[in-house]
């Protein structure tokens, strides 16, 4: 019986068909597996890039109540060539296919429904890849599911149970989880798969990080570069990814997370990437620390180039203000004061009396008495000359107050300027002979008292 590939080639004139190449389909692979066995299956010339123009098929059978498992661990073929994978031995039953794969991504684990599966691998011709390898297990129908990952054993508990005994350092139903313990204050790194390299598509992995009771874990990222929304790493407290409450934040792109802290001793870490783009992932380090430790984000420090300004010293001459105040003179004409002489026809007479004396004027007598008009001429001459001669305020004030004084002094003895009219005894009241009262003027003048007599 042959088989013609779904892209086989050829020219179709009138009712004959040519073809430019036919591959007649082999028969199909039989592969055995006696309870919990493993056989291994791999494309033609793999790790070798395949032949175009293939159509090859496998039957993998195993004992009653045994279920196949298939697990891949490389896949790269080009986008028209497919593996496809089903329950039962037709393969031409499309009704029972379970997987129909191609790619560059690596497919899920399949497994089939009873004890017999079937496998079939098609190439187009153009193009070929290095093909895949995978492998076929025999289960029991409690670990169909196998899915202990990280090399864990699965153990089968009744007909529907399991458990994986995880190798040391992971954890989880399915082994799935990379723990890693953090002794008090030490720190390790985390990276994703192949890093520096691009990450592998399809990927669900986890880790658990936890340290001491109160101490915390702080996450601190050195590099980050995920296919945007569709390839995340999430991150939250404690150790159960499945928690969605517990979860921090989910991050993709191409910038760094924060620093992140827990709130107690553990942390989860998921990271997952679709089957499409691929990019360079993450690195971070996961640091152990005191409970009361204060994480510090680094701060985009901004230096500002110190801006020198140099100013010459501003220096203001101002030239020494000189105020001239021209001395004022006031003049004021002498004041005369003459007093006609009394004159009488009768010879002067003159009595002594030791109490009293008696002095006739005589008619050419003249008294000249200073008065204030005179001496504030004095004074402003005074304070002329000071005026003139003074640089600085406290000067002029102190002449001031002297003027005020001095004024104050001559108003007081002017207005204590008396006449003093002599004692007449009676026995010359009948006489007509007079005498003019001697004028007696007290002026203070500089402090010492003066008295002047009118003759």
């Amino acid at each position: 019986m042959l088989r013609f590939p779904s892209k086989a080639f050829g020219v179709l004139t009138g009712l004959l068909l040519l073809p430019s190449l036919i591959m007649a389909q082999t028969e199909p692979n039989h592969i055995n597996l006696a309870a919990n066995g493993t056989d291994f299956i791999s494309s033609p010339s793999y790790p070798g890039s395949y032949q175009n123009n293939l159509d090859i098929q496998w039957i993998i059978q195993t004992v009653q109540d045994f279920r196949i498992l298939l697990s891949f661990y490389a896949f790269i073929t080009e986008r028209n060539d497919h593996l496809s994978a089903g329950d039962g031995i037709d393969s031409a039953n499309s009704s029972t296919r379970l997987l129909l794969w191609s790619g560059n991504s690596v497919p899920p684990d399949t497994r089939s429904t009873g004890n017999a599966m079937w496998i079939r691998f098609t190439s187009d011709g153009f193009g070929t890849r290095s093909g895949f390898s995978l492998s076929a297990q025999s289960v029991g129908s409690s670990c169909v599911l196998n899915s202990c990952l990280n090399s864990g054993t699965c153990q089968p508990m009744g007909w529907s149970g399991f458990t994986c005994e995880c190798l040391n350092g992971f954890i989880g139903t399915r082994c799935e989880i990379k723990l890693n313990n953090l002794a008090a204050n030490q720190s390790i790194n985390i990276t994703s798969p192949s890093y520096p390299s691009n990450y592998q598509s399809n990927l669900d992995i986890q880790w658990v990080i936890q340290t001491a009771e109160d101490f915390r874990i702080v996450l601190s990222f050195h590099a980050f570069n995920t296919e945007i929304d569709f390839d995340y790493l999430e991150v939250g407290n404690g150790r159960d990814s499945t928690d969605s409450s517990t979860r921090v934040f989910r991050w993709s792109g191409s910038s760094l997370p924060p620093d992140t802290l827990s709130t107690g001793n553990a942390m989860w870490l998921r990271f997952i990437s679709d089957s499409s783009s691929r990019y360079k992932g993450f690195s971070l380090s996961a640091r152990s620390i005191v409970s009361l430790a204060t994480v510090t984000t680094p701060t985009a420090t901004t230096t500002t180039p110190a801006t020198k300004t140099t100013n010459p010293a501003a220096t203001t001459t101002s030239p020494a203000a000189t105020t001239t105040i021209p001395a004022t003179t006031t003049t004021n004409p002498a004041v005369t004061t003459t007093t006609p002489a009394a004159t009488t026809t009768t010879p002067a007479t003159t009595t002594t009396n030791p109490a009293v004396t008696t002095t006739t004027l005589s008619a050419a007598s003249t008294v000249t008495i200073p008065t204030l008009a005179a001496t504030t001429k004095a004074i402003d001459t005074l304070v002329g000359k000071v005026a003139g001669g003074a640089a600085a305020g406290g000067v002029l004030l102190v002449v001031i107050l002297l003027l005020i004084f001095l004024i104050r002094r001559c108003r007081k003895s002017n207005s204590q300027r008396t006449v003093r009219a002599p004692d007449i005894p009676s026995a010359l009241t009948d006489t007509h002979i007079y005498a003019v009262p001697e004028a007696v003027y007290d002026i203070n003048i500089g402090g010492a008292d003066a008295a002047v007599y009118a003759n």
